[in-house]
C-alpha cells in the first residue's frame, strides 16, 4: 500500500485553483457530516468527498471509504475504473490501496484539469466524457460548490452547463477503453447510473467483479433499482444496499 497523501488540486469558494490539504481542513473546519450539511466554516463538497473516501470507518463494514465495504474492496493489483472521477478522490484511494491499473472517466473541464494534476500518469489513463444512453454530444450541468457534482439531468437547475462527449458504457468495451475484466468499478455520476443499468449487457456486467454505485431515486424509481438487484442476483452477485435517504442509495455488489 502507498502512503496517504491528503493534498489535492481543487478550487476554493472564490474560484481559484489551488492545492488544498484536506487533513488540515478537517481539523481547522471541524469537519463533521452535520456541520457539512450546514456548510459551516467554509466546508464544501470536496471536504465531504475526502471524508467519504478516507475517513468513513465502521459504517456497515466500511474500511474508511464509502465505496468499499464487506467483500467489495479494492485489492492489491486490481484493475479499477472510476466513473465520475471528479478531482480524483476515489482514484487516489485506489492507488493507495495498490491497484495495478486505473481508468478515470470525468466529463467536466474544471474537475478534469484537477484530476490529471492529482493522479499520476504512470498508473492511470484519463477519459474526458460522460456515460449516457447513446453516443453523442450533450449538455451537462455543473455545480460550482468547490467542484461538486455534475449531471446530464436537470441541467437547467445547475450553476452552468458545458457540452461534453457522451458514450454508452457497452461502447467502452467495444472500443477497448475498458479491459475484458474490471476488478472494481465505482459509479457516481449523479443520475448517469440509470443509463448504465438500462443499457449494460449481461456479458459486460459479468466482466465487473466488484462494483459500488450511488443510485439516485429521483432520476429513476424504487422499482427500477430493485429490478437491477434481481438481475444481479440472477448473475450470481452478492450485494448490500446502504440507504442514505428516500432519494439516494449506495449499492455494493461482488462475486
Amino acid at each position: 500500500m502507498n502512503t496517504h497523501n491528503p493534498k489535492f488540486w481543487s478550487y476554493d469558494s472564490e474560484n481559484n485553483k489551488l492545492v488544498r490539504d484536506f487533513s488540515i481542513e478537517k481539523i481547522s473546519k471541524k469537519m463533521t457530516v452535520l456541520r457539512y450539511w450546514e456548510m459551516l466554516d467554509g466546508l464544501d463538497n470536496n471536504n465531504y468527498m475526502y471524508y467519504e473516501n478516507f475517513d468513513m470507518y465502521d459504517e456497515f463494514g466500511s474500511i474508511g471509504c464509502e465505496y468499499e465495504r464487506m467483500e467489495c474492496v479494492i485489492g492489491q493489483g486490481d484493475v479499477v475504473v472510476d466513473i465520475g472521477a471528479n478531482i480524483g478522490m476515489f482514484s487516489r484511494r485506489a492507488i493507495e490501496r495498490g491497484c495495478s491499473k486505473l481508468i478515470c472517466i470525468e466529463p467536466t473541464t474544471r474537475a478534469f484539469s484537477c484530476l490529471i494534476d492529482n493522479i499520476p500518469y504512470s498508473v492511470a489513463t484519463f477519459n474526458k466524457f460522460a456515460i449516457g444512453k447513446e453516443n453523442g454530444i450533450l449538455d451537462i450541468g455543473i455545480d460550482t460548490s468547490a467542484l461538486g457534482g455534475s449531471s446530464l439531468f436537470n441541467v437547467d437547475k445547475c450553476d452552468y452547463n458545458e457540452k461534453v462527449p457522451v458514450f454508452n458504457i457497452n461502447f467502452l468495451w467495444e472500443a477497448s477503453i475498458l479491459p475484458d475484466t474490471v476488478d472494481f468499478m465505482k459509479i457516481d455520476s449523479e443520475g448517469g447510473e440509470q443509463h448504465i443499468i438500462d443499457t449494460i449487457t449481461d456479458t459486460n456486467l459479468n466482466r465487473i467483479k466488484k462494483g459500488s454505485m450511488e443510485y439516485h431515486i429521483s432520476f429513476g424509481s424504487e422499482e427500477h433499482y430493485y429490478e437491477f438487484i434481481i438481475r444481479l442476483e440472477g448473475l450470481g452477485y452478492n450485494h448490500f444496499t446502504k440507504i442514505f435517504s428516500s432519494n439516494d442509495k449506495l449499492l455494493n455488489f461482488w462475486k
